[in-house]
């Protein structure tokens, strides 16, 4: 499971159905919490909008109408859907509100625990997801100004595939254009890139980890997104391969 704590909230008209999830849930799921539980679609609708959970357990039969009733209340829902009822002829309709899971009653509680940590690891990934497009999304507006001998050009920072050492100057080396060389070390511009999604792998090499496509480690060879072939010293090995591990870009 994940280290993150996600709320679940309860809808059912029934409170015995409500204290067996809330039983379930205790002594079976690892870090959810259930912030609240409703019994009508009325007060089902009040509570989410002031819990925001991020799993609704929803039962489909209410007094006042159906669960997909109050669905057609909840504009643009951000929770996860696990449908608990005691009928069946429902599932197709469940599924096509994106309902993540449909469980019969009696709850088999180990079918619950795996439907909510099915709802956890998704609501992971889509929120690993988020934070990578708003990184990527703010990195691609960023941009660097490289001095070439004549003129200053203006690059966006997620087009440089990679740099190269050549004595006391750096080659550019730029997505769908030709190389730029550039009369400073690449010491400096590793001081000035590696906070910027850049990492040295070689004496004489910088490289944009966006631009990494894959780690032939065996033969301590990066690939890049243009074909070129990158050697990797053995001293930065380690390091790269802790970078290339993480799951989202800091």
């Amino acid at each position: 499971m994940m280290d993150d704590v996600y709320t679940i909230m309860i809808v059912d008209d029934e409170t015995d159905a409500q204290l067996i999830l809330k039983e379930f849930i205790f002594r079976y799921c690892q870090n959810v919490e259930v912030v609240g539980a409703a019994s009508t679609i009325k007060e089902a609708k009040v509570m989410i909008a002031e819990l925001r959970p991020d799993i609704l357990l929803l039962d489909i039969s209410l007094k006042e109408g159906t669960g997909f009733d109050l669905l057609e209340l909840i504009d643009d829902p951000s929770f996860q859907i696990i449908f608990t009822t005691a009928y069946d002829q429902h599932a197709v309709k469940a599924f096509k509100v994106r309902a993540l899971d449909y469980l019969l009653k009696p709850i088999d509680p180990y079918e619950l625990k795996g439907a909510i940590e099915h709802c956890c690891e998704t609501i992971s990934q889509t929120d690993q997801i988020k934070k990578l497009n708003s990184a990527l999304e703010k990195y691609a507006y960023e941009k660097i100004s490289i001095p070439s001998k004549h003129s200053h050009i203006i690059t966006d920072l997620i087009d440089i595939v990679r740099c190269q050492s050549d004595g006391n100057y750096t080659r550019f080396f730029i997505k769908n254009d030709k190389p730029i060389l550039v009369a400073k070390t690449l010491k400096e511009f590793d001081n000035m890139l590696s906070s910027k999604k850049f990492i040295r792998v070689h004496q004489s090499h910088l490289v944009n980890r966006l631009h990494i496509r894959s780690f032939q480690v065996s033969a301590n060879l990066l690939v890049l997104s243009n074909g070129d072939e990158i050697p990797i010293s053995r001293r930065k090995k380690s390091i790269l391969l802790k970078e290339l591990s993480a799951q989202i870009i800091d």
